[in-house]
C-alpha cells in the first residue's frame, strides 16, 4: 500500500497566471495523484479563471482542491507586495470572489491589479493569509529591519487573527538566505507558525527553459539579454 504524502503544495500558479507559469491544470492534478498528495492549492495571480476545471479535475482524482489566489497590494509606504490567500470555507470563497472582482473594477493595474491595504478589512473572513518573502513583512526582514517588519505584521495579525502564517522556501531566489535566517526567530518571537511554501510554476525541473521563454514573451524580453530580470529559478517545479 502506498504511503500518503503529507506535504501539500500551497503556492501553485497555472497557465492562467499568464505572467509567470505554463503549468496546465490536467498536468498539475495528474502529477499530484502520481505523487500521492492528499491536497493541492491553486493560487493564480489575482484570478479564479481555472477554478471549475481545477476543482473538478482534483475531485475526480481523489485530491482535495484548495482555492486561493496571489494578491498584489500597495502598502502604506506605497511599495507594492504580494501575499497568498486561501479559502478556509464558503465565506472565504465569497470574500475572495468579491476582493478579486473589486480589484478588476476599481484598483489600478500594473501586470495585475494593485489593491490598497484597507480592502482586506472588508474581505478577510474565512480566508487564510500566507505572508512570505514578497510581502511587506518579508521586504523589511530582508533589510534586517525587524522593528518595521513587526509593525507591518501587526496589520495582518489584527485582520486575519489566527488565520495568519509566515512562509519559508528554498528555491534560490535573491535574498532568500537572508530572509530565511531572520524569519525563523521572527516567527517564534511573534507566535506565528512557519509554512513550507515552494512556489510552483512548472511541472518538472527540465521545464525551466520553456518557462523562461514564456516569461520573456510576456515581458517583451530576450532570453540572451544578460540584463533582463531573472525572478525565477529551476527549483520552482512540483516536487
Amino acid at each position: 500500500m502506498q504511503t500518503l504524502n503529507t506535504y501539500v503544495p500551497l503556492y501553485v500558479h497555472s497557465e492562467y497566471s499568464i505572467l509567470d507559469s505554463l503549468l496546465s491544470i490536467k498536468a498539475l492534478t495528474q502529477r499530484c495523484k502520481a505523487l500521492n498528495l492528499p491536497a493541492v492549492a491553486l493560487t493564480d495571480v489575482c484570478n479564479l479563471f481555472s477554478l471549475v476545471k481545477f476543482y473538478s479535475s482534483a475531485i475526480n482524482l481523489g485530491i482535495k482542491p484548495i482555492i486561493g489566489s496571489e494578491i498584489w497590494y500597495r502598502a502604506e509606504d506605497e511599495t507594492i507586495h504580494k501575499i497568498v490567500l486561501l479559502c478556509q470555507n464558503n465565506q472565504g470563497y465569497q470574500n475572495l470572489i468579491q476582493l478579486i472582482s473589486r480589484a478588476y473594477q476599481k484598483a489600478p493595474r500594473l501586470e495585475a491589479p494593485i489593491i490598497p491595504l484597507s480592502w482586506f478589512n472588508d474581505h478577510h473572513k474565512g480566508l487564510i493569509c500566507l505572508i512570505g518573502q514578497k510581502s511587506d513583512v518579508g521586504f523589511y526582514l530582508k533589510k534586517n529591519d525587524t522593528v518595521k517588519a513587526a509593525s507591518q505584521l501587526k496589520f495582518w495579525q489584527t485582520t486575519f487573527n489566527e488565520r495568519c502564517y509566515l512562509t519559508i522556501a528554498k528555491i534560490g531566489i535573491q535574498d532568500e538566505f537572508l530572509y530565511n535566517q531572520i524569519v525563523i526567530p521572527f516567527s517564534k518571537d511573534h507566535g506565528l507558525p512557519l509554512v513550507a511554501a515552494n512556489p510552483i510554476l512548472f511541472l518538472n525541473a527540465d521545464d525551466f527553459s520553456a518557462h523562461e521563454a514564456r516569461v520573456c514573451i510576456q515581458t517583451g524580453s530576450i532570453l540572451s539579454d544578460p540584463n533582463r530580470n531573472k525572478d525565477f529559478t529551476h527549483e520552482q517545479y512540483l516536487k
